[in-house]
């Protein structure tokens, strides 16, 4: 039975399998990485491939806030501008695993609340070109400007989405960046600005680049990507 289970798995393509409690798998909160790794890795999917960026991050509050100082915007990050240049020496910085399920705050930062910077560098291994691709980010807690090799390519904020910071940290951040990738194992250069006003802090999944050969809605890009939670489930894009 388990070798007929095995067989069939792979003819149709399942991922995982498991069980499915209501209630409690809501928000992107719960998104797992396929593996534990901290290594950046890939996987085909059936019109491309998907990257897992490196799990690694250097990360600094530029700008922190105790939770009882107010008000607390993300005007009080100016010196958020300086930490994005990829020219910065960041040697020195903290480490920032995204695949830990713990804020910048459990991570060495000084508070959970304020203008934290996450820096990444990485190299796509492969020569295969696609015409699109995607930069997802399940979620990031709260406002957040990601810029790619020194170029602002999305801003996921209050004042852009017109959504609030209640539903802000857990919806998904999805942006075409073909035009700002390096490609052929040349060396990429990612960071990310956000503010946080209360609580968590920082990004709440893995980081994904997902390619394509024709152009994708965000929710074909967060569906090509089988993030498990904790139950082994693979929830579907639902913003």
């Amino acid at each position: 039975m388990a070798a007929r289970l095995e067989k069939t798995a792979k003819a149709i393509g399942l991922v995982t399998i498991g069980e499915k409690t209501a209630g409690l798998l809501a928000d992107f909160l719960r998104l797992r990485p396929l593996s534990k790794t901290d290594e950046m890795y890939s996987f085909d999917w059936k019109e491309g491939v998907v990257y897992r960026l490196g799990a690694r991050w250097k990360c600094r509050m530029v700008a922190p806030l105790p939770a009882d100082q107010a008000p607390r915007t993300p005007e009080s990050d100016r010196a958020a501008e300086a930490a994005v240049a990829e020219s910065l020496d960041d040697f020195g910085w903290a480490d920032y695993y995204d695949n830990r399920l713990a804020s910048w705050g459990d991570q060495g930062m000084p508070y959970n609340e304020g203008t934290g910077v996450l820096r990444q560098r990485f190299s796509i291994p492969t020569t295969t070109q696609f015409r699109h691709w995607y930069l997802f980010i399940p979620g990031c807690d709260e406002d957040s400007w990601v810029y790619l090799n020194g170029q602002l390519v999305v801003e996921h904020s209050v004042a852009s989405t017109g959504l609030t910071p209640d539903d802000l940290w857990n919806h998904p951040v999805i942006a075409e960046v073909t035009d700002a990738l390096k490609f052929s194992y040349a060396e990429n250069f990612i960071a990310l600005r956000i503010f946080n006003r209360t609580k968590f802090g920082g990004i709440l999944a893995s980081v994904y680049l997902v390619a394509s050969d024709r152009p994708l809605t965000p929710a074909e890009v967060y569906n090509a990507v089988p993030v498990t939670t904790l139950f082994g489930c693979s929830p579907k894009f639902e913003h």
